[in-house]
């Protein structure tokens, strides 16, 4: 429950659940059938277990992975389905009832998914450029958008390949469904002549995609974009608040220190939610370039990752465990409900940011 993949039930739909039991009058050989088959337990304490052996199996076919269901898939259907579940696209899972994807949000909303590609490239430098810097201006673009945490997570390379050569599935920027390359600069320093990882193949490849504009090049995107020397709408005390929630898990104190100045975290997170609200009602069309910059399936350092503050530790793992965050609510899913509400009205955007500030948290098991 605690995941989002099982809905916590509402005292009506509870109630209804009763109701539909008592209309239906469901015989105890039909339940015996249903849950045990043939072989129906002697004893209380073995129809308890038999039960609750069923019942999880029912609910590991829906929602647990299957070892065969996405050989056939290509890399980008995987990673479609991925992100509706929130898990890595080399996942194999069954049939399950997902929440909607961010395309589907986006399209049901009027809009065109930005593309994988040249236009996709383009779409995204008009947005850093204009209206997305109009706003933020060059300081905080550089730190919520216009970087390698959102942009170009996968790295400096197009693709990364098999022993023979051919391209391996779901790998470098291109397989992992991004547009920028973090790099070009530095994709020649390693995979170049007397590089660390020399690979013609992989400069030939990704130098191709770079010169015809299907990829772009963050580095440059980012130079200019310091050319525009856009100020954007925050002062230095804002600005400062901002910083300070996307450096949480980094924060000297940790926790303790994350606890203490809560109050200003919150005014940094409502500042930068605010402010792609600012962007959305001043061009309604940067709709879904803030949905591809908000959420990508792969990105543990996405600002809007970051809202979940980091507020309380979980002891007990064995010494030599890795620590892993446990988020109140999956951040797929919430940047899915952000999206509904940037639409949505001025009360309700202003009831989604007060819910968030107080509400979507993080833990560290520890």
């Amino acid at each position: 429950m605690a995941q989002g993949r099982i809905p916590y039930l509402t005292t009506t739909q509870q109630k209804n659940g009763a109701d539909l039991y008592n209309r239906l009058t469901p015989l105890q050989p039909a339940l015996n059938q249903h849950f045990f088959g043939s072989m129906i337990p002697s004893t209380k304490t073995n129809r308890k277990r038999s039960l609750a052996r069923s019942m999880a199996i029912k609910f590991t076919m829906e929602a647990a992975p299957s070892t065969e269901a996405f050989k056939a898939k290509t890399s980008v259907e995987r990673a479609m389905i991925a992100e509706r579940l929130q898990v890595s696209q080399e996942a194999k899972f069954a049939k399950a009832k997902v929440m909607d994807s961010k395309k589907e949000i986006i399209i049901k909303a009027g809009y065109v998914p930005v593309e994988r590609g040249k236009v996709g490239v383009d779409r995204t430098r008009e947005f850093v450029l204009g209206g997305g810097s109009d706003v933020f201006g060059v300081e905080l673009m550089r730190a919520l958008i216009a970087t390698n945490k959102v942009l170009s997570t996968a790295g400096n390379r197009a693709y990364s390949y098999n022993k023979d050569g051919t391209i391996k599935s779901g790998g470098g920027a291109v397989g992992g469904g991004y547009n920028f390359i973090s790099n070009a600069l530095t994709l020649a320093n390693v995979y170049g002549p007397g590089g660390k990882k020399a690979n013609a193949k992989t400069i030939k490849d990704t130098k191709a995609l770079l010169e015809a504009g299907e990829l772009g090049d963050l580095a440059v995107l980012q130079k200019e974009l310091s050319a525009t020397k856009k100020e954007g709408i925050y002062n230095a005390k804002d600005i400062a608040a901002i910083k300070r929630f996307i450096a949480h898990k980094n924060a000297k104190g940790g926790i303790k220190n994350n606890t203490k100045d809560i109050a200003e975290i919150n005014r940094g997170k409502k500042l930068m939610l605010d402010g792609f609200r600012k962007i959305y009602e001043a061009d309604n069309s940067t709709f879904p370039l803030i949905a591809e910059v908000s959420y990508s399936f792969n990105s543990n350092k996405n600002p809007f990752r970051d809202l979940a503050t980091l507020v309380g530790g979980m002891e007990g793992l064995k010494k030599g465990t890795k620590t892993w965050e446990e988020h109140m609510m999956q951040f797929g899913m919430y940047t899915n409900e952000m999206l509904k509400a940037l639409k949505g009205s001025a009360k309700g955007w202003s009831s989604f940011v007060n819910w968030s500030n107080k509400n979507y948290l993080s833990l560290i098991h520890i």
